[in-house]
């Protein structure tokens, strides 16, 4: 510690004046007063700092919240006799603040400290290119433990990715756009964990200009759109459909209530050109865990609303589809298919009306019907038949039988 002050002593106390310290590699300037006259000790200060790391100093979050270990939410109470123990009244600005990955430019703070009663009357950041601004109350919860806090929370033009990466202490999420969110919350307790799991509160969300990487649903759309077969799952073609691309949307609107500690997601509808994503669920802050359920519709294309789930560990959630709808759509394509087939092919030989003339399918060799692909509305085209210099030929061929055929059309359709 390197500390320079001009130092005065009045009849209540002291002043110090032209202060210069370096604490920890943090530079400090400024003034302050210290009033000894009253019950307590009253504190007066004016301070700049520079640039101030607490924790994890990641910008954006690359790690979860000390506070929730693998151990989970602390359970030892929190020594706040500190609040009887002295009055102050501090502004304070700072160069930067990075406390536990929350990276704040520019940080003005406000603050008193009167019989027990902390008032945050301002605390002003620049926060990934947008601002924060947070407002709040803190009581002791007891005469020496645990603490009742009171606050509101008002973030505009924040830039999304890293948001979500403070938020759950891992970059889950790649993309961007800006978010607004405001918000009111409440907690009470004798211990981290307390406080956690009193959690209370409310709020809203809007957005705009947000691109989401690592997922194309217009290619997944067209992949959907074309012939699936019975061995693709829905997994295997959305991951080889939307690898490496992204999704635009325009506007973001949500809102959410939060109790005991868990954020309940009412609604977080983000509309875009191609595709509509409306998201619910919920985050469950004391177990540090996510549960939401994504449901996509993909605008002008033949594709039924389809869902994502993802779940699991806040900062490293699992993501996986719902069953049924597409399932169910892939079924349905396979289905017309098959019936489109059996109707090209065999409709002469089984009699179907309309159907191809009774010849040998194209293809045909040994008993076995080639693989056929291609979308429903352009079969393929026949194959010509022997001519009549090879009557032996067009005579196997001649004796195929519906049931080898149709085993044909099943192995080139599963392949």
């Amino acid at each position: 510690l390197d500390f320079y002050a001009k130092v005065a002593k009045n009849d209540k106390g002291y002043t110090l004046s032209n202060i210069k310290a370096d604490l920890s590699g943090i530079a400090v300037e400024g003034s302050a007063g210290m009033d000894l006259s009253g019950a307590r000790p009253s504190i007066n200060a004016d301070i700049k700092l520079g640039d101030v790391v607490i924790g994890n100093k990641a910008a954006g979050g690359t790690a979860a919240p000390s506070a929730a270990s693998s151990q989970g939410w602390s359970r030892e109470a929190l020594d706040s006799s500190w609040m009887n123990a002295l009055d102050f009244n501090v502004n304070l600005a700072a160069k930067s603040i990075n406390y536990e990955g929350w990276n704040m430019a520019q940080p003005i703070l406000k603050a008193a400290l009167n019989a027990g009663v902390l008032n945050l009357e301002q605390l002003q950041a620049g926060l990934y290119e947008g601002q924060v601004n947070l407002k709040g109350t803190m009581k002791q919860a007891s005469a020496k433990a645990g603490y009742n806090l009171n606050g509101s929370a008002n973030l505009r033009d924040v830039s999304l990715e890293p948001l979500v990466g403070s938020l759950t202490g891992n970059r889950i999420l790649k993309g961007q756009g800006l978010v607004s969110i405001d918000a009111d919350v409440a907690a009470s307790g004798l211990s981290a964990s307390a406080l956690v799991n009193s959690l209370n509160g409310k709020g809203v969300t809007t957005g705009k200009d947000i691109i989401l990487t690592g997922f194309d649903l217009a290619r997944f759309a067209r992949a959907m759109s074309t012939e699936t077969k019975p061995g693709d799952t829905v997994m295997g073609v959305w991951k080889s459909s939307t690898k490496g691309g992204s999704t635009q949307f325009d506007t973001m609107d949500g809102d959410f209530t939060i109790s005991e500690g868990i954020v309940h997601i009412n609604k977080l509808d983000m509309d875009g050109p191609k595709a509509f994503l409306n998201t619910t669920g919920k985050a469950d802050i004391p177990q540090f865990t996510i549960a939401t359920t994504h449901e996509i519709t993909v605008k002008g294309e033949d594709i039924p609303p389809f869902k994502i789930q993802i779940s699991g560990p806040l900062n490293n959630p699992a993501q996986t589809f719902g069953q049924g709808v597409l399932n169910d759509y892939i079924s349905r394509k396979v289905e017309r298919k098959l019936q489109d087939l059996l109707s090209d092919k065999l409709g002469g030989k089984l009699g179907f009306p309309g159907a191809a003339p009774a010849a040998a399918p194209a293809g045909v060799d040994n008993g076995a019907i080639e693989p056929v692909s291609g979308e429903e509305s352009a079969p393929a085209q026949e194959a010509p038949i022997a001519n009549d210099n090879e009557p032996a030929q067009q005579e196997q061929q001649q004796e195929v039988k519906p049931e080898d055929a149709i085993k044909g059309l099943l192995k080139g359709l599963l392949q």
